[in-house]
């Protein structure tokens, strides 16, 4: 079996060649997490909305839909970089999302508001 010596491919991916990129944080993207919450519109049909959670280096978390490629929200509740993002319960109706931070600090978000449930801080 020969081995294959030849120089790695350095050809550059232009932005025509993205599908689709996601810009909001203004440092390095540490860590992702997904997510799909059962979502009832206005007609009463429910249907399934998966979303994106990214943590920075910012100290901010940004959620995506990934149906629309559009940031739904921001959370904002640490202080240093998000490390760590966990989806849990995806399977109930109000799925958590916990983030751990370089501060020490344990966030537990309510997803379907997108709001701050418990910060638990190291004592």
């Amino acid at each position: 079996m020969e081995r294959n010596t030849s120089a790695p491919s350095t050809s550059k991916v232009e932005f025509e060649d993205k599908i689709h990129c996601l810009e909001y944080h203004q440092d390095t993207v540490l860590c992702l997490a997904t997510c799909k919450l059962l979502h009832t519109d206005v007609d009463n049909c429910n249907h399934f909305v998966q979303y994106i959670f990214s943590g920075s280096q910012d100290s901010s978390i940004g959620v995506w839909n990934v149906d629309t490629f559009q940031l739904k929200g921001c959370l904002l509740g640490h202080s240093r970089s998000v490390i760590n993002l966990y989806v849990m319960n995806e399977t109930v109706k109000a799925p958590l999302l916990l983030s751990t931070s370089r501060d020490n600090c344990i966030c537990i978000w309510d997803i379907a508001s997108l709001s701050l449930l418990f910060r638990i801080t190291d004592l």
